[in-house]
């Protein structure tokens, strides 16, 4: 009285349950599998139910022949074809999905439990170290150029994009700058350490970059993302930790802005934007993600900051973000410190780690992604 669960094909048959029932006002879970066998011999159909196996029918001709009616066609709800119209559904679907491929019991159960195997490992909530690796992330979203500052002698800040734009450590080590620090980078075995003392800045200088605006001509949209460690003992300047053809990122020093507590972001000599809520010099590591982007039509460039995944200050769209007059357009770049405008100045004090260059402007999923050491996709 269509209280058991089946399964067929037509024309060759039905084949029910003989124990399983479905209408006692609950809602189920059905999962049909229809598999070849490698040598053509037949094909077996499995019906589970609740993520059990409820009827199982092995046969040549589930796999074609005179005997069976091949319409490739398909629906929910009602028969398609035979007999159009007939064995109509009354009740409620939801999340129909179709595999190419024949699920395994355990993938049968697992659907049913709603669990995916291996178990995902959970994103972090807050402040976290995260579970995966920043630095498999940075290289699966193929950086223009990747500076992880893991070294631990020499002057050579390495690329390690593959794409040859070796940097230079600037200054004297345990002078202006110390290397093999302890990785404050998910991924990473060591980082470096910086002091904002003589030569003023940059303590990396970074070869010339193709993004942004090259003086006449758009490159590319660009983003920059890194991790940092502020020194919490010395706040009382700006500091720039990173700057890529004069847009930079770092902490601010207005007094009504946090004492460099707050993250910020700017370019010369347009402006500077911080964030009204965010701090970063609370002795710990925090992510720093930056975006410039160029709109289609060429009116206005956006810059968008993230620190640990999260937005916390975005630029008004304007011409000037994207070149002309207003912007000091030096192709140049450093980091822990100013390079071009007021070279000297803003000198970082703390711990970087990470600085990867992307040619295309990230998008917040992708600022999540490198957060959480878990690659979207």
């Amino acid at each position: 009285a269509g209280t058991t669960p089946y399964q067929g094909d037509y024309t060759l048959g039905n084949w029910s349950s003989t124990t399983a029932s479905i209408s006692d006002g609950a809602a189920h879970f059905f999962a049909q599998t229809v598999h070849r066998n490698a040598d053509g011999s037949g094909c077996q159909m499995n019906l589970y139910l609740d993520g059990n196996l409820a009827q199982s029918t092995f046969e040549t001709n589930h796999c074609g022949g005179n005997s069976l009616a091949y319409g490739t066609n398909a629906g929910i709800g009602g028969r398609v074809s035979y007999s159009a119209g007939s064995a109509g559904y009354f009740g409620t679907i939801g999340g129909v999905a179709f595999f190419s491929g024949a699920l395994g019991a355990t993938d049968v159960s697992n659907l049913y439990g709603g669990v995916s195997q291996p178990t995902p490992t959970p994103i972090p909530s807050a402040t976290p170290t995260p579970t995966n690796s920043y630095d498999q992330v940075v290289m699966l979203s193929s950086p223009y150029a990747y500076y992880r500052l893991d070294e631990t002698s020499g002057t050579t800040a390495h690329d390690s994009s593959g794409n040859g734009y070796d940097g230079t450590y600037e200054g004297t080590s345990g002078t202006h700058y110390l290397l093999g620090q302890s990785s404050i980078v998910p991924g990473l075995a060591n980082t470096a350490k910086f002091f904002a003392a003589n030569p003023g800045a940059p303590k990396v200088a970074l070869p010339s970059m193709a993004v942004g605006y090259n003086g006449s001509t758009w490159l590319s949209d660009f983003s920059v993302s890194f991790w940092a460690k502020p020194d919490p003992s010395a706040i009382s300047q700006a500091s720039d930790m990173v700057e890529i053809n004069d847009y930079y990122v770092g902490q601010w020093n207005s007094s009504t802005q946090g004492a460099g507590t707050t993250p910020y972001q700017g370019d010369a000599t347009l402006g500077n934007w911080s964030a009204t809520s965010a701090s970063v010099s609370d002795g710990n590591a925090h992510l720093f993600v930056q975006t410039v982007h160029r709109n289609t039509d060429g009116s206005g460039c956006q810059i968008i900051l993230y620190i640990d995944g999260s937005t916390v200050a975005q630029s008004t769209t304007e011409s000037n973000h994207c070149g002309g007059a207003s912007l000091a357009y030096s192709t140049n770049a450093g980091i822990a410190g100013r390079v071009s405008s007021s070279a000297g100045t803003a000198g970082y004090f703390g711990e970087v780690g990470g600085v990867a260059i992307f040619k295309r402007a990230l998008t917040g999923s992708d600022a999540n992604s490198l957060w959480t050491g878990i690659l979207h996709r």
